[in-house]
């Protein structure tokens, strides 16, 4: 018996494959010879085809294409050789290549993925292009920087020296250059004292510090000239002479229709410094506390406020002391000698160890308190208060 050639093979498997769209024997044996009448046509290529060559081709052809319906099985071709896979017999389903190697990288390590097929999520997206687009969101969305950079360029905590070792008595906090100060005493006018200050206890000075623009602070703290506010006065009281203006202002004041404001008894307080007069003060200041100047245990902080959206451009500072109640005085001083008398604008006041507000500052210039400060007793039960309280 003579072995099929290669096409009687490959006309068996393909009637094997058709097997499942042939309705009758004699579509069946029409097939059957139609593809013999193939195989005799293209084993003989000298020989002109002619126009029933061609439709028994076109048969043949029609016949051999896999179907849409997924229940007729496809002739897969043989796959290239790639290593041990080569000698795979043929299989109706195709190999499945590699997957290229994928590495995830976001802005958190946590997040890393290496593997051959990507991370989904519940939504079906890949993780790859969520991280990818988070990350291009990060870099859209970076914080703006700080207006003043100089301040970061300032400690945020600065400490005096340690106090000499010995065995003698204690005297006094009071240092040389702090007594010194006594000589401003006067501006020291608390508009509020809850309680005397005791010598040895602690407590702190605590002021919040708005750095603004050059601009913008000098805008604040100016003040009407005594010719506008003169001049003001005259067109809101019109009379023929001086005398009349003048009983027409007394009678506003005394009906409440005019304010202290009003005819230039500015009374506000201002809490707007400018960068350089910030960290000039913070420079200065903790040199004066780190050369031991203020005493021993005496320490200055400061902490950034958080600034609302409407303040981008200033940067909020909180600015603390802390010390002996005997030098709470002195310490007072020595913030307004060193900040250029800038600090009699700031509402200030003196914390106690418990964290309880004994001593306010109002800030402003002409509300002050008319009681003075006194020292009470000596030694270490030496108190700080009202006088006659």
């Amino acid at each position: 018996m003579d072995k099929p050639t290669d096409d009687q093979q490959t006309d068996k498997r393909i009637l094997e494959s058709s097997e499942g769209r042939i309705s009758s024997p004699l579509e069946r044996k029409q097939i059957t010879r139609s593809m013999s009448q193939v195989s005799m046509v293209e084993s003989s290529p000298d020989r002109e085809p002619s126009s029933s060559d061609l439709n028994v081709i076109r048969t043949r052809k029609k016949v051999s294409e896999p179907s849409s319906s997924t229940e007729t099985a496809t002739v897969t071709p043989p796959w290239p050789s790639q290593g041990l896979d080569g000698a795979r017999p043929y299989s109706s389903q195709p190999i499945p290549g590699k997957s290229p190697s994928i590495v995830t990288i976001s802005s958190s390590s946590s997040h890393r993925r290496v593997g051959g097929e990507p991370h989904r999520g519940k939504d079906g997206v890949e993780s790859s292009r969520v991280h990818d687009r988070s990350s291009a969101q990060d870099d859209t969305q970076a914080s703006p920087e700080k207006p003043f950079p100089t301040i970061d360029n300032l400690s945020t905590e600065v400490a005096s020296p340690q106090p000499k070792t010995g065995s003698m008595d204690h005297k006094s906090h009071v240092t040389a250059y702090l007594q010194d100060l006594s000589t401003v005493a006067r501006v020291f006018r608390p508009i509020k004292v809850t309680r005397d200050v005791k010598a040895m206890e602690r407590g702190h000075w605590l002021m919040d510090i708005t750095v603004a623009p050059d601009e913008v602070v000098q805008q604040t703290r100016s003040s009407p000239t005594k010719a506008r506010m003169l001049q003001n006065l005259t067109d809101r009281f019109a009379s023929k002479n001086a005398q009349g203006r003048l009983n027409q202002f007394w009678e506003a004041r005394k009906a409440g229709k005019l304010h202290n404001y009003d005819y230039g008894d500015e009374d506000v307080a201002v809490g707007l410094w400018t960068e350089k007069e910030f960290t000039d003060f913070w420079n200065d200041f903790s040199a004066f506390v780190q050369d031991g100047k203020a005493g021993w245990g005496v320490r200055l902080a400061r902490d950034e406020l958080t600034s609302s959206p409407q303040q981008s451009n200033k940067r909020r500072m909180r600015v603390r002391v802390f010390h002996w109640g005997e030098v709470m005085i002195h310490i007072y001083l020595a913030i307004y000698v060193v900040s250029e008398k800038v600090s009699l604008r700031i509402p200030m006041q003196w914390i106690a160890g418990n964290g309880v507000a004994v001593i306010e500052m109002s800030g402003k210039r002409k509300t002050v308190g008319h009681v003075p400060f006194v020292e009470k007793g000596t030694g270490p039960d030496t108190r700080w208060g009202l006088e006659g309280s």
